[in-house]
């Protein structure tokens, strides 16, 4: 997107939720966000451990901080 010219307010992992977002200006100026592997919960109340909430910047930086632990909770 930031190569074709579209303004990228964010990329990364957000900490609320864990997922990971894109969020960018439409051409009139509009903020959108797309994001994707929000944490769910359980029926029992279950999260994923407290030590895999990792904040990252970057989509690079989300992607190669994903575990084997962190897709399988």
């Amino acid at each position: 997107m930031k190569e074709n010219g579209i303004p990228v307010v964010f990329d990364g992992c957000n900490r609320a939720g864990g997922n990971m977002a894109l969020q960018f200006c439409d051409p009139d100026g509009f903020e959108y966000e797309l994001y994707c592997r929000m944490d769910q919960m359980t029926e029992d109340g279950k999260l994923r451990p407290e030590t895999q909430f990792r904040q990252v910047n970057t989509f690079e930086d989300a992607r190669a901080s994903v575990t084997r632990e962190v897709v399988n909770y």
